[in-house]
C-alpha cells in the first residue's frame, strides 16, 4: 500500500503502519451527526546517507505543512483503497492535527532510515442521518405545543383569543454539503449513503447534509394574570378582609427560547397567539455561526414573544422536531 497526502507520494510502499479509526459526534438531544475519522501513520523513510535522509525530512515536513490536502492510501494496483480522508467532501477540511514528529535519535537513525509520526483527521456528515429523526419531513411536522385563551378562570367576554403553535419552518440550504454518490455504505473518510436517486425515511435525499440539522433547541413558555384581582383591606376590629377589586385583568405571556442549526439558521416558531403580540414584529436574534476550518457550523438563533390579552393565556413550548 502506498500513501499519497495533496502532491506528496511516499517513495516506498509498505512502508509504514497505518491505524484507522472513528468517533461520532451527537447533538443535544443524543442523535449522532457527525463522524471524525482519524488515520494514525508511524513509518520510516528509507534514506541513504546523511544528506539524503535531511532532504527526505524537509520534504515531508514541508508537505504535511499544507492543510486541506486529500489523504489516500493506494492498493498495490494503483486503486484507491477504503482509507481516504477526501477534502471536498469533508465538513471542515482534512487537517494534519499532529505531526510530523520524527522520535527516534539511535542507531542509524537519520542515516539508513528516518523514523516518523503524524495524525491526520476528517469530519463528515454521519452515514447514519438520513435514517433517523429528525429529517426531512419529520422537522415540518414534528413540534408538539401551542397556545390558546380564555381557560380555566373566567369566562372571556370578548370570545376566544388565541392561535396555536404551528410547524417551525426551516429554509432551504443553498449550498447544501453533497457527499460521493457510491454503494459504499461508509469508507473511512469517504462516507456515502448509496443512490441519490432513490429517497429515504423522512424524504431526506441519500447523501446529502444540509441545514434541516438541529444540534440544539429549547423553548419556554410563562404565562401570568387573567383572572380576578383581590386586595386585603385592614379591618379595625379583626383580620384584613379580602376584597375584589377587578373580576378579569390583563393575562400576561412569554414565550422565548433558542436553537442552533449545524449549518444554516434555522426559523423560529410561530407565536402562540399571534394576534396578541404586544410588538410587532417580535424581538428576533441571530447570532454570527463559528468557523471551523474551510466552513461554518453552529447558526444559533433566538426568539422572544410578549403578549397581552384581556383574559388568561394558556400555552405550552414547542417540542425538539422529530
Amino acid at each position: 500500500m502506498q500513501m499519497v497526502y495533496g502532491n506528496y507520494t511516499w517513495s516506498v510502499s509498505n512502508s509504514a503502519e497505518i491505524r484507522l479509526s472513528t468517533q461520532s459526534k451527537f447533538d443535544a438531544a443524543g442523535v449522532p451527526y457527525i463522524m471524525n475519522c482519524r488515520v494514525d501513520v508511524s513509518g520510516s523513510l528509507i534514506t541513504n546517507g546523511q544528506q539524503d535522509a535531511d532532504n527526505q525530512t524537509n520534504a515531508l515536513i514541508g508537505a504535511l505543512s499544507l492543510q486541506f490536502q486529500d489523504f489516500v492510501v493506494l492498493l498495490d494496483d494503483g486503486t484507491s483503497s477504503s482509507i481516504r480522508l477526501r477534502n471536498y467532501d469533508s465538513i471542515g477540511g482534512v487537517k494534519i492535527t499532529s505531526g510530523p514528529s520524527f522520535p527516534n535519535g539511535k542507531g542509524a537513525e537519520a542515516v539508513t532510515y528516518r523514523t516518523y509520526q503524524f495524525t491526520v483527521e476528517a469530519e463528515y456528515p454521519h452515514p447514519a442521518l438520513p435514517l433517523l429523526p429528525p429529517l426531512g419531513g419529520a422537522y415540518v411536522g414534528g413540534y408538539g405545543g401551542g397556545g390558546f385563551a380564555g381557560a380555566g378562570f373566567v369566562r372571556n367576554p370578548f370570545g376566544a383569543l388565541g392561535g396555536g403553535g404551528t410547524a417551525l419552518g426551516i429554509p432551504e440550504n443553498p449550498n447544501p454539503a453533497v457527499l460521493p454518490s457510491t454503494n459504499v455504505i461508509a469508507e473511512i473518510g469517504h462516507i456515502s449513503t448509496g443512490d441519490k436517486t432513490s429517497s429515504l425515511p423522512g424524504g431526506m435525499t441519500p447523501g446529502y447534509f444540509n441545514g434541516l440539522v438541529i444540534t440544539e433547541f429549547r423553548e419556554t413558555v410563562t404565562t401570568s394574570g387573567g383572572g380576578p384581582v383581590y386586595i386585603y383591606l385592614p379591618n379595625l376590629n379583626g383580620p384584613p378582609q379580602r376584597q375584589l377589586i377587578y373580576p378579569v385583568s390583563v393575562g400576561t405571556a412569554s414565550q422565548s427560547g433558542m436553537a442552533v442549526g449545524f449549518q444554516d439558521w434555522p426559523a423560529p416558531p410561530a407565536p402562540l397567539w399571534p394576534n396578541l403580540l404586544k410588538t410587532v414584529p417580535p424581538r428576533i436574534t441571530r447570532r454570527e455561526p463559528k468557523r471551523v476550518g474551510l466552513s461554518y457550523q453552529d447558526f444559533a438563533i433566538e426568539w422572544n414573544y410578549d403578549y397581552e390579552a384581556p383574559g388568561p393565556l394558556v400555552g405550552a413550548p414547542h417540542w425538539w422536531p422529530g
